[in-house]
């Protein structure tokens, strides 16, 4: 069980018992805070810095327990009930586990096929503000992808231009990828009404975004023809690496299962009607998965408290701008963004000199070097210009620490270091 105590609350109690001292307020947040306490107010001692992020692992006897067994392999009883589990919690039919999200996006175009009603153009429409995986993914199935632009207020597609691009160029398409960027959800009621309306499968990337709600019963991943989700070492819960596919669909999650395993056929050993990919998880892992199972609710309320929190203490620091929060106020890493009086690179570093650690953005795909002479001239959505919104993200934001052993006292000392970094980063 998570120690509450030791991840939700401070030492002193200001922070843990009684924050109406840090409600907003006209003058800077913490001149709420007694001078006193800023005065004296230095890194925690338990570290010697506080991490971008750090998992928590919680119980691991059902790793030891496992290795003792002997099953350490894909073989392992684990494997299936780590799966049934992780479906019963999204309330999904099929949960396929694989190496990475990387894989499990792989496995999910591979399931669902790039099929154009042209037949040899095969275009997927997917955020250009993504991490590399969602393009890599495509190109690996031979398809190509058209990059959309981030609404102006969000990290997340701008879903107007979604469909504009589409209507470019729809006799090529055959589907979308939509993610939920730092956990912060899509509206995936129009994206699959959309998708519904123009016969295009659609893909969830809610590799960052595991257990959060989109509405009042839904959780992310939950809306696409498939789904997946990442279980690497930074993520809600990890098993080291790993990931996982989700779908509804009995005869896709029989292909994801086929081709995740080689392609082997289950009525002849060592037959392959499929090209098939070594994608299998393992015993150990998902020793692991299952112990971090049983505490992701925790985990997830201690992300919403520090969303929260976050949230206040921030909210009156000037030349910075919050998240747009979804559905509710959660998010997997808790991003600012600065504007154009302050520059971010010395804001970082400030800030790493204070011991915290912290985290750029993503760069937009079109302009990553392995893609860029493709997009280079087909740029969207003209042949003008670049993804405006995208590129100011990467330019001006950065995420803080978001552990989910993130005490108050802890952000709490993020935040004034913040806003002392700011006000010496003025240009």
């Amino acid at each position: 069980m998570i120690n509450k105590n030791k991840i939700l609350k401070a030492k002193n109690p200001v922070y843990s018992e009684n924050v109406s001292c840090l409600l907003p307020a006209s003058e800077p947040i913490f001149k709420a805070i007694p001078d006193d306490v800023v005065k004296t107010f230095d890194l925690p001692t338990h570290k010697n810095f506080i991490p971008v992020y750090e998992p928590y692992i919680g119980d691991v006897s059902r790793v030891v327990e496992q290795v003792n067994s002997g099953w350490i392999s894909f073989l392992s009883k684990s494997v299936l009930a780590f799966e049934k589990k992780f479906a019963d919690f999204l309330g999904m039919k099929h949960a396929i586990s694989c190496t990475s999200g990387t894989a499990a996006l792989h496995l999910a175009i591979a399931s669902l096929g790039l099929k154009s009603s042209t037949g040899f153009r095969n275009l997927v429409l997917h955020p250009d503000f993504t991490m590399i995986a969602v393009p890599n993914a495509v190109s690996y199935m031979g398809g190509e992808s058209i990059l959309v632009d981030s609404y102006s207020g969000s990290y997340n597609m701008d879903l107007d231009l979604l469909e504009e691009l589409y209507e470019k160029n729809k006799e090529f398409v055959s589907g979308v990828i939509v993610t939920h960027t730092y956990g912060l959800p899509c509206d995936l009621y129009r994206i699959k009404d959309f998708c519904d309306r123009n016969g295009l499968w659609l893909v969830e990337d809610s590799a960052e975004s595991l257990g959060i709600k989109f509405s009042a019963n839904s959780y992310c991943g939950t809306i696409g023809d498939v789904n997946i989700f990442s279980l690497y070492a930074n993520k809600t819960i990890t098993t080291g690496e790993g990931g996982m596919v989700v779908t509804n669909d009995d005869d896709v999650a029989k292909i994801i299962r086929i081709l995740m395993n080689h392609g082997f056929d289950k009525e002849k050993h060592f037959y392959h009607k499929y090209l098939g990919y070594n994608y299998r998880f393992t015993g150990l892992q998902a020793a692991l998965g299952l112990s971090q199972l049983d505490i992701v609710n925790e985990i997830i309320d201690n992300k919403r408290k520090i969303t929260d929190f976050y949230n206040l203490t921030l909210s009156s620091i000037p030349n910075i701008k919050l998240p747009e929060m979804g559905y509710e106020n959660t998010c997997w890493m808790y991003g600012v963004e600065v504007n154009e009086k302050i520059d971010k690179d010395k804001v970082r570093f400030l800030l790493a000199e204070n011991g915290i650690e912290t985290r750029n953005f993503f760069i937009p795909i079109s302009l990553q070097p392995y893609y860029y002479g493709y997009y280079r001239g087909k740029a969207y959505p003209t042949e003008t210009k670049l993804n405006d919104n995208a590129i100011k993200f990467m330019n001006k934001g950065f995420y803080l620490p978001s552990s989910p052993s993130l005490t108050y006292e802890e952000i709490v000392y993020v935040s004034v270091k913040l806003q002392e970094a700011i006000e010496k980063a003025k240009y």
